[in-house]
């Protein structure tokens, strides 16, 4: 197994003509290896990290302004369909009294029809 060092592009010697012989580079130290491999300086954050924070707080109370108002509507909903049971109910009694006064009514004239009836009777058995 062969060892194989990394040498700098600049430092390398231009290839052999001649087929078979290796190419040749100057002896490096490692100070000049290290020299051309300094890291690089990281480039400023792009974004403020207080923007970032304030942009995931803005998305965390959007996220829950929604569930609020999510459960805000489930809220409604509920209360819209118990208020229908209610208006269905209150609309059955309404349909069930208004079949009692018209048998009431009809009753109410039956006796009156009746009571006519039994007056010209009455009136001749008067002195």
């Amino acid at each position: 197994m062969q060892n194989h060092t990394l040498i700098p592009c600049d430092q390398v010697a231009q290839p052999s003509p001649i087929v078979g012989v290796p190419i040749q580079s100057e002896p490096t130290t490692p100070q000049a290896d290290n020299a051309h491999f300094q890291p690089q300086p990281h480039p400023p954050p792009t974004t403020n990290p207080v923007s970032v924070s304030a942009e995931a707080e803005g998305a965390t109370s959007s996220f829950l302004g929604q569930a609020a108002l999510a459960k805000e509507v489930h809220r409604l909903l509920t209360e819209n369909a118990k208020l229908d049971l209610k208006s269905k109910l209150l609309e059955h009694r309404l349909q069930e009294s208004m079949r009692r006064e018209a048998k009431l009514i009809l009753k109410n004239a039956e006796l009156e029809h009746s009571l006519a009836s039994l007056l010209p009777l009455c009136a001749n058995q008067l002195p």
